[in-house]
């Protein structure tokens, strides 16, 4: 490491790195600990392409911490930590990403880009599960350092995340049609305030200016007039600049992205199939600091009472509480091995079926899996031109008869059967040498073990080893 130009700034990430594995007495520096480095730093370009894809820094410490355990010594480890093996290669290949843009020198951007070159860590499982993938991150670098630094494209649009897909097309997800009109209209918003981005002041404005929805419905039966909060953020709101804007070229602002993730988020709590103007209006407010958010709770409009009426309307009944944990659902009595936060929610969601611990069943997870199959299980279920529909409506009705049947089902066998599932998913990301059980090796396992879903991929002419070749290839 000593023989190429290291910034100050990336030192001080290192030490800093450092001080994080020492902070979770933990006796190495690995990837995780090489990323903690870099949001604790904070004021760097690797943050800023960070942000930039619309992740907020804390949300990764959050995940982070959410699958590393603190280290069992009493007394904290010596400041000399040695690097993982995992960790040495990140390093290597940073100095890679810079020689491939002609850099002189290794900066934190660099160390970025190295987490995600590496693939296998639990940083890159991490980054890639928030959405950020090594194209989106090394053009958005380039975006930031400018267009002589290399003469490759700079648009982030050429490789879009999940995220992207998103917020370029939606193909990915179920957003519905009035949905789509909202986001449409939104832009339409931004545009005739003269302003060059569409914020979450103007996703509220389109909820508005739609005005038959179920959001709509939901405020004005809080007591809300449509009218007067259209007024209200207009006042609120200082003139775009913008001259003659065109509405469908107007970016997301990070904001905006994130209340459209959390939009999501809602509908998965809520176990519905789609995103409708309900989940946007409930994503506004959990956002909190945007100025949409500002504007409904000003008006007494919070995410509580939103999502209670939401619910009334919709005829159906509030989740109890937030969904299982690990710790309290599937993976209690379970010996899964740390999984990514998004297997994490899929896991939770198949738990949330049945409101019973260890009473959900491989049927149930692979519906879940099925239904919010983003990022790279998306790609590995479209590379093997798996018809998604055709699945789920082959093991939703199975699905459905055992959730039925779960008050007299023997939750014994139930659990015998996660625990084989559970098994071989730690031995297919132990196969690709992951430290995180991610979704395709669970689908993997899935295949594997259960006859049923075995059954419904076979009709589409598929086996287990052509899941588990297929996603050794994409993650390879």
């Amino acid at each position: 490491m000593n023989g190429y130009n290291f910034t100050e700034r990336v030192r001080t990430c290192l030490a800093l790195s450092r001080d994080e594995a020492v902070e979770l007495r933990h006796e190495y520096v690995g990837t995780e600990h090489l990323l903690l480095g870099i949001i604790h730093e904070g004021n760097n370009i690797a943050v800023t392409v960070l942000e930039n894809l619309g992740v907020k820094p804390n949300d990764i410490r959050d995940m982070i911490e959410g699958v590393v355990k603190r280290g069992i010594r009493k007394d904290p480890p010596g400041p000399h930590l040695p690097y993982t093996s995992r960790a040495k290669k990140v390093l290597e290949l940073s100095m890679n990403e810079a020689r491939s843009m002609n850099h002189s020198y290794v900066g934190v951007e660099h160390l970025l880009l190295g987490l995600l070159a590496e693939k296998k860590g639990i940083a890159a499982q991490i980054l890639v599960d928030a959405g950020v993938t090594l194209d989106a991150a090394r053009a958005e670098t380039l975006n930031i350092l400018g267009p002589e630094t290399n003469a490759q494209s700079r648009t982030i649009d050429t490789a879009p995340s999940a995220r992207g897909q998103l917020l370029g097309g939606g193909h990915s997800y179920s957003f519905t049609e009035r949905v789509r009109k909202c986001l449409t209209l939104a832009r339409e918003e931004a545009a005739r305030l003269n302003y060059e981005y569409v914020g979450t002041e103007h996703l509220l404005l389109g909820i508005i200016v739609e005005g038959e929805g179920v959001a709509a419905t939901v405020l004005q039966n809080l007591g809300v007039d449509l009218n007067e909060l259209r007024d209200l953020i207009e006042r609120s709101i200082t003139p775009g600049k913008a001259s003659n804007p065109i509405p469908a070229d107007l970016p997301y602002a990070n904001h905006a992205k994130k209340a459209l993730e959390l939009a999501m988020a809602e509908s998965r709590r809520a176990g519905h199939s789609y995103v409708g103007t309900e989940h946007l209006l409930l994503g506004l407010l959990r956002e909190e600091s945007g100025l949409g958010a500002m504007a409904l709770t000003s008006v007494g409009v919070t995410l509580e009472n939103a999502r209670a009426e939401t619910f009334r309307v919709l005829g159906a009944e509030m989740p109890a509480g937030p969904l299982f944990t690990p710790s309290e659902g599937a993976l209690r009595a379970q010996p899964l091995r740390r999984v990514t936060p998004r297997l994490r929610d899929i896991l939770n969601e198949a738990c949330s079926y049945t409101r019973r611990v260890n009473a959900e069943t491989p049927v149930m997870i692979a519906v879940a899996l099925l239904r919010h199959a983003e990022g790279a299980m998306r790609a590995l279920l479209d590379h093997l031109e798996v018809d998604i529909a055709a699945l789920l409506d082959k093991l939703e009705p199975l699905m459905a008869a055992e959730v039925a049947a779960t008050e007299g089902a023997d939750l014994v066998d139930r659990a015998k059967k996660l625990r084989e599932l559970f098994l071989l998913a730690n031995a297919e990301a132990e196969r690709t040498h992951d430290e995180l059980c991610s979704s395709g090796h669970m689908l993997v396992a899935l295949v594997a073990t259960s006859p049923t879903v075995a059954e419904a991929f076979l009709a589409q002419g598929f086996g287990v080893e052509d899941v588990r070749r297929e996603f050794a290839r994409l993650s390879g």
